[in-house]
């Protein structure tokens, strides 16, 4: 069904309840495209099946939206062309847009997509934004969810490049099951944290050069921004097996302290095939294990490595180095084969046990059992 056309004017929309738009089996098309003319959510939450927003200058949203059987998509800027009027995408303050399928966000032009305050967007397959995202106010998180079903191994965060998505110094929070920045699109929180979690229990992460389920590319890295509480890569209890390989040091300064967590059970953090190097310091939570058959390198921060019941282990040959910072560690155990090395420099490193009343043997292996 469609309402409007390319000489109806600007579109009010008040209040549809599921129970009124049952009947619309397809998609609800909703057009204003004619000079300046926009499309206005008023009041009382609206839900379609699926539903397509075109306009011309803008869509002003300040009331909930969602599809219960398919898209979402807002086309602010028809014509993609700078009209007298701002082009904006425009979200109250506290809202929430949500669909079945993939929510699509366009601007384009001089507008881009702009939230008064906090802006939660849940795609069950997929978002996808096409022009500049950002936030009027400060501590107004932004929650992005591109899987929010968690299921189907699908539903990637996708934005476009030269486009930026910015919290304005506000938490951003993205669940995905993969993310895509695409040429020089970029992400940042600005001086909050940045959490990128992966959507599907045990679900692999690849950061670096290893393509995982999720996989952020170093270059990706180096276009995300989180400088006062750092970057949260991982779920507590969620994500799976990480694996890193080939992060280079300009591509993660622009962040404060790194989280890598992969700690549900099982599961491991791997540096493997090039040697990775964070400017600032990490942060790594492994349950099963931590594991460098590449070196590792940091150099302005501490750095703490939880391994928990498993193993951090060095191969013959690699390093890990925390260039004279502070190494906190929690193992039950620690392997360093021949010719690998762990130093802290000039600093202290502190080791810990991960389980209670665990053993602990320093120097050669007794004869009669191995170390505890």
């Amino acid at each position: 069904m469609t309402l409007g056309n390319s000489i109806a004017g600007t579109m009010s929309v008040y209040g549809v309840t599921r129970a009124s738009s049952l009947y619309i089996s397809a998609v609800m098309t909703l057009v204003a495209t004619a000079a300046d003319k926009l499309v206005h959510f008023d009041s009382g939450a609206v839900t379609f099946h699926s539903l397509d927003v075109l306009t011309d200058s803008g869509i002003v949203t300040e009331t909930v939206v969602s599809s219960d059987v398919g898209f979402v998509r807002f086309n602010g800027d028809f014509d993609s062309a700078n009209d007298s009027e701002d082009n904006v995408l425009g979200f109250t303050d506290g809202l929430t847009l949500s669909s079945t399928t993939v929510v699509t966000l366009m601007a384009r032009a001089d507008g881009g997509i702009v939230a008064a305050g906090k802006l939660t967007l849940n795609a069950q397959t997929g978002i996808w934004i096409s022009d500049k995202v950002g936030n009027e106010n400060n501590n107004k998180a932004m929650v992005f969810n591109a899987d929010s079903d968690s299921t189907g191994s699908n539903g990637t965060l996708t934005i476009v490049s030269a486009k930026t998505l910015d919290s304005n110094k506000s938490e951003l929070t993205i669940t995905a099951w993969d993310l895509d920045l695409q040429g020089t699109a970029a992400l940042t929180a600005g001086t909050m944290v940045l959490s990128i979690h992966a959507a599907e229990a045990g679900q692999t992460v690849g950061l670096g050069n290893t393509a995982k389920s999720m996989h952020i590319t170093d270059g990706e890295l180096g276009r995300m921004t989180a400088t006062g509480a750092g970057l949260f890569l991982g779920q507590s209890g969620q994500s799976g097996s990480m694996y890193v390989n080939g992060v280079t040091s300009a591509n993660a300064d622009s962040h404060a302290t790194i989280h890598l967590i992969s700690n549900r059970a099982t599961h491991t953090v791997t540096f493997l095939t090039a040697a990775s190097a964070f400017h600032k310091g990490i942060i790594i939570q492994a349950m099963a294990g931590v594991y460098l058959s590449e070196s590792l390198a940091t150099v302005t921060s501490h750095t703490t490595v939880e391994a928990g019941t498993g193993t951090l282990k060095i191969l013959s040959g690699k390093t890990l180095s925390t260039t004279n910072q502070l190494l906190t560690i929690t193992t039950d155990d620690t392997v360093l084969e021949s010719t690998s090395a762990l130093t802290s420099g000039t600093s202290n490193t502190l080791y810990h046990c991960k389980s209670a009343d665990h053993s602990v043997q320093l120097g050669a292996l007794e004869e009669d059992g191995p170390a505890k």
